[in-house]
């Protein structure tokens, strides 16, 4: 193997530390934005179904059909949401509507829950409804504190909805063909500059 000239270590010597650090920057940026949008979703999604949950109280407490299929019907408008249930406090079902409607249900159970479909990149999400509501601040406490929130009250159902993680993943993967670019135009062009000093 003929070893490099000088003038080739030189240019080596110039890309190799700037490259590596390159890397490693667009790296941490990328895990970050990932992250980033991973909670966002996560958040966004358990708000939806605490939400639901307080607005279909006394609609479960009546067994109002009518005012829960048009509950239904505003949150299938939300993004990624693909299904909306509606079990009684017997955990039977009085509603369910959306492309997934058929798809299975999580158990019935007091405690939020959920649960996520990888193969068909589905997430499932069940929250509990009791008499009284939840306070507004309650929308945004950890899993962790919220049964406290209900200890006094009685459960009515249980409200379940299913999102869609396509989306998700759609905006993933663009900010890892983003960040992919931005390292190589990086790396052409601290090339291009070293070969053009040297």
């Amino acid at each position: 193997m003929k070893p490099l000239d000088i003038r080739a270590r030189m240019l080596l010597a110039a890309l190799l530390p700037v490259g590596v650090i390159g890397v490693l920057l667009v790296t941490v940026f990328l895990m970050v934005r990932v992250d980033d949008t991973q909670q966002s979703y996560m958040q966004r999604t358990r708000l939806v179904a605490r939400q639901l949950a307080v607005a279909s109280e006394y609609s479960l407490f009546a067994a109002n059909l009518p005012q829960l299929q048009s509950l239904a019907q505003g949150v299938l408008q939300e993004p990624d949401v693909r299904a909306v249930a509606f079990l009684d406090r017997s955990g039977q079902v009085l509603l369910q509507t959306g492309l997934e409607a058929r798809s299975g249900q999580l158990a019935y159970t007091a405690q939020a829950v959920q649960w996520f479909d990888a193969k068909r990149r589905l997430d499932w999400l069940a929250e509990p409804v009791f008499s009284g509501g939840v306070q507004l601040d309650a929308l945004y406490e950890d899993q962790e504190r919220l049964p406290h929130t209900y200890a006094n009250a009685m459960q009515l159902g249980q409200i379940q909805v299913i999102f869609s993680r396509r989306s998700l993943d759609d905006r993933q993967q663009d900010i890892l063909l983003l960040g992919a670019g931005i390292g190589l135009l990086g790396l052409m062009f601290g090339g291009v500059l070293a070969l053009y000093l040297s």
